[in-house]
């Protein structure tokens, strides 16, 4: 998006060539050509190693100029391997370029176009940076996705082509209001905030599925259901406890007629998660920073967020919230970018949008009853399960998890339940920090890992 720049086609070319050669080398060792899968193995490891020597800048310890569609690129295909940098850099180092990049030089945005947006979501998680990519996903300010809707010029119902589409210029051709290329983020929607995933390790596509809460703070609960290939209903949701955190953008009111209609703010503790006793942050404006490390802007921030907030909610076990001008009164925010304009490769003027007149509302809160994490599964006969439950940074003697009244691990310890429950097994992860049970095809299960 302007006013960055498209990297050099020769590096996205070659490294779509090597995804390529990574993908056969996958399908043959899936259909038991070893003798071809080795072939393509032994060819991309020569051609990973020529395409570090080609990108990755010795001086600066980076790839082409540090770009991040250049950092996610290398990380998702782990380019930035040693074994292909001869030890010049390392996926460690790299992604901790990328976080830097979208958090501290970009305040939570991406700068890249289709290529580079489907990878660095990915290249985040990877890096371990679930925060990160949860507070991409919820900017509603340039350049991001929550722009396409929340916006007084032209809120859409569909993906832009661009992430300035109205304000991009006449041309036709190439500025679409209903357009797949940044819809890539479903796949990370799908595999890590709702956590299915096939057993791709296994080989067993859907006949063997992979059940993984996501691990990002202010993320509080998600749902999927899968009608094919198999049947599969899943949801998670974390009940009570502190660093809960809940964002929503200005909607439609007599001073913005022109912006969406959008629901109250909703703060809840869930059911059986107690009451709200705390309210740790609360901006109506500008603010910045992702759950955990939200940060007020002076320029831009009604001064009695918290005392409303404090008074809509605390004591209660929800509250809503409205989030517009007529509730909180017109904001003064000074204008943002107001007169960058580019022209593009075909000659259309470009702008990047002023975003001065859209505010949004961010909370943390506490409530008060202890953390616990309730997952519900739903399996048809021709799929089992490996399901992790993340243990809420919590000791492994400190959790209790039932699966409805049935315990199956207490004191650190696996309880044997009944065959029927189709569970042979839960053992601790503790790398992942996370208990990890298997079950069989067929089966219901209502997890609650909960602090004894």
């Amino acid at each position: 998006p302007p006013p960055h720049g498209r990297i050099t086609v020769h590096f996205t070319a070659s490294w779509s060539f090597l995804t390529s050669l990574s993908q056969v080398t996958e399908f043959a060792t899936v259909l038991g050509e070893r003798a071809i899968a080795a072939e393509f193995s032994a060819e991309f490891l020569k051609l990973a190693k020529q395409w570090n020597n080609a990108f990755f800048n010795t001086t600066t310890k980076t790839y082409l100029k540090g770009e991040q569609s250049a950092l996610g690129l290398a990380m998702v295909l782990n380019l930035c391997d040693t074994k292909y940098t001869l030890g010049k850099t390392d996926c460690t180092k790299i992604g901790a370029q990328l976080a830097h990049s979208v958090e501290v030089e970009n305040d939570g945005h991406l700068t890249s176009g289709i290529m580079g947006t489907k990878n660095i979501i990915q290249a985040l998680w990877i890096a371990g940076k679930h925060d990160l990519v949860h507070q991409v996903l919820e900017q509603v300010d340039y350049p991001s996705w929550g722009l396409n809707r929340f916006n007084n010029l032209e809120p859409a119902t569909a993906l832009w082509e661009r992430w300035n589409t109205p304000w991009h210029g006449p041309d036709p051709e190439d500025n679409s209001r209903d357009h797949h290329m940044y819809g890539s983020f479903d796949q990370w929607l799908m595999e890590y905030m709702a956590g299915m995933q096939p057993d791709r390790e296994n080989n067993d596509a859907f006949n063997s599925i992979i059940l993984r809460p996501a691990r990002a703070r202010g993320l509080v609960s998600a749902s999927l259901t899968l009608e094919y290939p198999v049947s599969v209903k899943y949801s998670w949701e974390i009940i009570g406890g502190d660093m809960r955190c809940a964002k929503m953008p200005e909607g439609r009111s007599k001073h913005q007629p022109a912006m969406p209609v959008v629901p109250p703010l909703q703060l809840s503790c869930g059911e059986g998660g107690g009451t709200i006793t705390s309210i740790e942050f609360s901006s109506y404006g500008a603010p910045t920073g992702r759950c955990g490390q939200f940060k007020v802007d002076p320029k831009c921030h009604a001064t009695n967020s918290m005392s409303i907030v404090k008074k809509l909610c605390l004591g209660k076990s929800g509250c809503s919230i409205p989030t517009d001008a007529d509730y909180w009164g017109v904001l003064k925010c000074p204008p943002t970018n107001t007169t960058k304009r580019f022209t593009t490769v075909q000659g259309f003027p470009d702008e990047i949008p002023n975003t001065a007149d859209f505010h949004w509302l961010n909370v943390q809160y506490s409530c008060s009853e202890k953390a616990s994490l309730q997952v519900l599964a739903e399996l048809d006969n021709a799929v089992g399960a490996t399901i992790d439950i993340p243990l809420l940074g919590k000791d492994i003697q400190q959790v209790m998890l039932r699966d409805g009244d049935t315990t199956l691990w207490t004191n650190g310890h696996f309880v044997k339940p009944p065959q029927s429950l189709g569970i042979a097994n839960v053992e601790y992860k503790s790398e992942q920090g996370a208990l990890q049970l298997t079950t069989s095809p067929m089966q219901m299960h209502k997890l609650n890992l909960q602090l004894v």
